[in-house]
């Protein structure tokens, strides 16, 4: 027995002494030291840490290319790669921020690459050292409240619920959802996160009905690993007729931080009552407005100017007292100013001349020349240049730090100031206007100024080249050849026909003249013979007067027609000849001369 207990023993000791050897071989073999130090190594959550890591070369040869690498396995550039020599030691110092999974996994690990011998070859080996995390998961705390207003509303006026969620703890809360009561909001809100030390909002709006309306939500959130659960209690918003109303505008939706927003509130009274002691007051600005009256049936506006930091909400509560000493609350809406980006709002510089001060007619014209200038660092689209409410001219872009301009006649219709406007629109959908400085145009009665006589330099001669051509082509000539000899042709035949036709005119002009002669002759002759001449001698006797009644128009005294004597056949037969064609000459004359003979037979009887 007690033989195998020495046996026993005696392996033991051989085991702890090949173990010795093998471990002092090891270390023989290794031929770095590595130290690392870190500013704590209790968390609570991920956190930023110092660190500090020394690698020491603890062989007798030199090693070359040493380079520390972080756990995200970047190498760290600072620490360098350069060879360390024997008993030769290297540090780095500097910061690293612990996560939630290394937390999780309790170390942080680093690594080292540096050349080591394998019998008779050098590779390099990668070592990894770690130091140990220890993990204290805090509990999140979290203060949650929740403001009403107003406490009663009339039907169809908006009460806002508004929740403040505030994380006074050390640890981050994510997954933040809050669940209203159906009554005010039938959908959860979610909020990404809040971290430790900071707080958000979030605010219900919902018009009120004709029955009162219960407030009350559950939130949860997260934690690293926990989950936590926070109720509020039931709050109600009584419905009922409330005659002082209150409503809140803004000038603008919101603007760059340092901008103004002018807000107005606006107090009607609608009952028969004053309310008197009115405070009006803000989350945000505290008391803005006290010891305000509102008449009966009077409205009462009131402005504060608020300077734009950061995107706020604003809601105004309203506490007074009636006539009879109690108290009327009321709330306005909620009015939300915006921040928005500096770097990305538009900024317009707008300078503009004239080319006269003084005008003589009205109205009369000036030539302006205006000139925008884009001072911001994005480029400005659609940038309206206006004055007095005319749109005077577009620019579609201007780069920036870009300078355009245009010239512009205007009529000025009056003396007076004028200036001009940059108008684009800004990052909410509003209208920026940047104004010019102003010009003053004057009026004054023209001066009549003695004209004096122009000088007139006469313009220098040109001499032009007269084409010998006419530019027509040949036909045209052939044509004209031939129309001139059609011309000439009608030409002659006009003259043989005036020729013909003034022969004619002197034919009848000849032959009428030659009818008056034979009619003369036949009136004065006393024998007529159109065959042989008279056998007696033509006597001439001197007419007796006698009265003679003529047609009404004869111009000639009546022919006396010789007496007849009896028993002078030859004669006789003659003149019956002559009186037969006389009466077939003249009829008129027949009758005449027939009175004139029945006359001159009455007086011989």
């Amino acid at each position: 027995m007690m033989k195998r207990l020495w046996m026993v023993c005696l392996s033991v000791m051989l085991l702890v002494l090949l173990a010795a050897g093998t471990t002092a071989a090891l270390a023989a073999e290794e031929p770095i030291k590595i130290e690392m130090e870190m500013s704590t190594n209790q968390f609570t959550g991920p956190a930023t840490i110092d660190l500090t890591i020394r690698v020491t070369n603890v062989s007798n040869e030199q090693l070359g290319m040493v380079a520390l690498y972080y756990p995200d396995g970047q190498q760290v550039a600072e620490f360098g790669s350069e060879a360390l020599d024997a008993g030769q030691s290297r540090s780095w110092s500097g910061t690293w921020d612990v996560t939630a999974e290394q937390l999780s996994k309790g170390r942080l690990t680093f690594g080292l690459v540096y050349p080591q011998k394998v019998g008779d070859e050098t590779v390099q080996k990668q070592k990894n050292f770690s130091k140990a995390l220890i993990f204290n998961e805090a509990e999140p705390q979290v203060d949650i409240s929740r403001v009403i207003l107003p406490n009663m509303a009339s039907k169809d006026q908006t009460v806002s619920i508004t929740y403040e969620i505030a994380n006074v703890g050390t640890v981050d809360i994510t997954n933040v959802t809050i669940k209203e009561n159906s009554a005010v909001s039938s959908s959860p809100v979610t909020i990404a996160g809040v971290a430790a030390g900071e707080k958000v909002t979030h605010t219900f709006t919902v018009k009120m009905g004709t029955k009162d309306i219960t407030s009350a939500a559950t939130i949860t959130f997260k934690a690293g690993s926990k989950t936590g659960t926070a109720k509020v209690d039931e709050a109600t918003v009584k419905y009922g007729e409330v005659k002082l109303t209150a409503s809140v505008k803004a000038d603008k939706k919101g603007g760059t931080p340092g901008d103004t927003v002018k807000l107005t509130v606006t107090l009607k009274n609608t009952g028969k009552s004053d309310f008197e002691n009115i405070t009006v007051s803000d989350a945000v600005l505290g008391e803005v407005f006290t010891g305000v009256g509102v008449a009966a049936g009077k409205t009462v506006t009131l402005e504060k100017e608020v300077t734009v930091t950061e995107t706020t909400g604003y809601q105004f509560s309203v506490r007074g007292t009636d006539a009879s000493g109690n108290t009327v609350e009321t709330a306005t809406g909620r009015l939300e100013v915006v921040a928005v980006d500096a770097t990305k709002a538009v900024v317009l510089e707008v300078k503009a001349t004239a080319d006269r001060e003084t005008i003589y007619t009205l109205p009369g014209v000036v030539r302006f020349k205006v000139y925008v200038t884009n001072n911001s660092a994005v480029v400005a689209e659609d940038v309206d240049v206006v004055a007095t409410g005319v749109t005077l001219y577009n620019f579609e872009s201007i780069q920036p730090g870009e300078t355009r301009s245009f010239i512009r006649d205007v009529s000025v219709p009056m003396a007076g100031k004028y200036l001009f406007e940059a108008h684009v629109e800004n990052q909410l959908d509003e209208t920026d206007v940047f104004e010019s400085e102003i010009l003053q145009i004057n009026y004054a009665a023209p001066t009549p100024v003695p004209t004096e006589a122009p000088i007139v330099t006469p313009p220098a001669p040109k001499y032009e080249e007269i084409p010998t051509d006419d530019g027509l082509p040949g036909y045209v000539a052939t044509v004209q050849s031939g129309l001139s000899v059609v011309y000439r042709i009608l030409m002659v035949l006009t003259c043989i026909g005036g020729a013909l036709l003034l022969v004619g005119v002197i034919g009848r002009v000849k032959a009428g003249i030659d009818s008056a002669k034979a009619q003369d002759h036949l009136q004065r002759g006393r024998t007529r013979n159109y065959v042989e001449p008279s056998e007696h001698p033509q006597v001439e006797q001197a007419p007796v007067e006698q009265e003679v009644t003529r047609p009404i128009g004869e111009d000639k005294e009546p022919t006396d027609i010789p007496e007849v004597q009896p028993g002078d056949e030859a004669v006789t037969a003659k003149n019956e000849l002559m009186e037969e064609t006389l009466r077939n000459l003249y009829p008129r004359e027949q009758e005449t001369e027939e009175v004139t003979r029945n006359r001159r037979s009455d007086r011989e009887e």
